[in-house]
């Protein structure tokens, strides 16, 4: 069984997925790879999304919208009703699950930036520090209450021992 390198296998399935693609019959006559380990490649190659969108026909004028070129057709397409939106889509040139992808990056991405922002007041600041120094006082004080009890035992145990010196002296 002969092996073929990704690369070339990549370049069997765009020649035949591509907007001019030949067919794997053809592929075959020409390089002499099987025709049904062409077909299969191609189905391998159709489950990765990079080159399911590379194969897709709109793809490259998909590809190249700006973030305001995006936005501008999210807000276009909020409002309309079905018939509308499907008048939007196709003049320009994408998919529903665009829309719907980009909804959520949007969404994802006005979140992260609320949390980032919030991060950086002022307050944020001040409070994280403020936090950070009640941390290192409260272990101070864990550390001074800890030097008490010591101290009350060692001279709890210092009594001890004097008052039985005491006895055994009085004897």
């Amino acid at each position: 069984m002969k092996r073929y390198s990704t690369k070339f296998k990549s370049r069997m399935v765009q020649r035949m997925a591509g907007a001019e693609g030949i067919s794997a019959c053809a592929l075959q006559r020409e390089t002499g790879v099987t025709r049904v380990t062409l077909s299969r490649w191609l189905k391998e190659f159709s489950k990765v999304p990079s080159m399911s969108k590379q194969n897709n026909s709109h793809s490259k004028r998909r590809g190249r919208r700006s973030a305001t070129d995006k936005l501008r057709i999210l807000f276009e397409a909020s409002d309309l009703p079905d018939e509308k939106l499907g008048e939007l889509l196709r003049r320009e040139g994408i998919h529903e699950e665009d829309l719907t992808e980009w909804r959520s990056k949007a969404t994802v991405a006005l979140k992260d930036g609320k949390r980032k922002k919030s991060e950086t007041t002022p307050e944020a600041i001040e409070i994280r520090n403020l936090k950070r120094e009640l941390r290192r006082k409260e272990k101070a004080l864990a550390e001074a209450a800890a030097l008490l009890v010591l101290k009350k035992t060692l001279s709890d145990y210092f009594e001890e021992e004097d008052e039985s010196i005491q006895k055994r002296t009085d004897k």
